[in-house]
């Protein structure tokens, strides 16, 4: 007698939803594990998790300081306020009056760094005034570092208004 076979594409059909039955608790649990992650990632969003500031809780004021050479004012120069006991710190251009305005600056004793301005890259051309006037690179290398500045302020105190002029 002559024994039946089933038909190959039976045979295969069957493999498919055997391998199908296999499969299908995997890849319903990866898709859970990503449901679950999804939304465990949402909810740190939503709540603002890790997207908290650092010391954002300190007391703040605004700030205005001055900085001039010898009497003059040197505008385009870079200042730092660098508080080696905290990290914080902050900065900004002096403006044409030699000044610059800070907001937000953490309550605490500041080192003042000035900076001349940078460098332009480009050579004056014959005629050309140059980009800085000389009083502004000479500034002296002691009140360009945190370290040997002379310059110190105490945020809060009576003022908010800070006047600093490097001597000849």
């Amino acid at each position: 007698m002559r024994t039946q076979f089933p038909a190959r594409s039976t045979c295969r059909k069957q493999k498919a939803m055997e391998i199908q039955q296999l499969m299908i608790p995997h890849v319903h649990q990866f898709g859970m594990r990503l449901t679950i992650l999804g939304v465990i990632s949402l909810v740190f969003v939503v709540s603002g998790c890790g997207a908290s500031v650092p010391h954002s809780d300190k007391p703040r004021s605004a700030v205005q300081v001055t900085v001039t050479r010898n009497g003059q004012l040197l505008p385009g120069a870079e200042l730092n306020l660098v508080n080696d006991a905290t990290g914080e710190g902050g900065g900004g251009v002096l403006n044409a009056e030699s000044t610059v305005e800070l907001e937000h600056v953490a309550h605490g004793t500041y080192q003042v760094v000035v900076l001349p301005p940078p460098a332009d890259p480009l050579p004056p051309t014959e005629g050309s005034p140059s980009a800085a006037a000389p009083n502004i690179l000479k500034i002296p290398a002691s009140y360009r570092s945190a370290k040997t500045t002379p310059f110190h302020l105490t945020i809060p105190s009576e003022t908010s208004e800070y006047t600093f002029d490097i001597p000849e």
